[in-house]
């Protein structure tokens, strides 16, 4: 009869922790991204997979910014 055994470490931490992100975050995430763009460090054949998700980004932050400009009566911010 042949006993194998296990190692067993510590635990390991869940690889996909949600963080929320800060907003300066995320302009620095969009900017450098913006840049890879700019670059070419994305392949025009890969383009096609951010169309969707990039115009759902546009269309929830114009929507955010319309609102936001209409409570803040109608003053147009950059």
């Amino acid at each position: 009869m042949r006993v194998v055994r296990a190692a067993v470490g510590p635990k390991a931490e869940p690889t996909s922790v949600s963080k929320r992100l800060t907003v300066g975050e995320w302009a620095d995430m969009l900017g450098r991204f913006r840049h890879a763009l700019a670059a070419g460090a994305i392949y025009d054949r890969e383009l096609v997979q951010l169309v969707e998700p990039l115009g759902g980004v546009l269309e929830a932050f114009q929507r955010r910014s319309s609102r936001s400009q209409a409570l803040a009566g109608g003053r147009r911010w950059r």
